[in-house]
């Protein structure tokens, strides 16, 4: 790689970012809609919510203050708290 030309790195990068996508929307079929969820949200701290669906490459989750997120599904995990 320290002597690949600029266009191969170019074509590794867009391979990169096609499989990363690829690999949220596999981790996003393990949800259905319904489904108690949570995620990280940095400084905003741990948001619980539901689980609604996906739109393209995000996750969409309406949290428990009623909140509607649009969330990277690579974030999500099962959320076994009850509300």
């Amino acid at each position: 790689m320290l002597f690949a030309s600029r266009e191969d790195l170019e074509q590794l990068t867009a391979t990169i970012k096609v499989r990363r996508d690829q690999l949220g929307q596999l981790h996003a079929l393990e949800f259905q809609t319904g489904d108690r969820v949570y995620f990280d949200a940095g400084n905003r701290g741990i948001i619980r919510g539901v689980f609604q669906n996906v739109a393209r490459k995000n996750a969409i989750v309406k949290s428990d203050s009623g909140i509607i997120w649009r969330v990277t599904p690579h974030l999500l995990h099962a959320d076994d708290q009850p509300r």
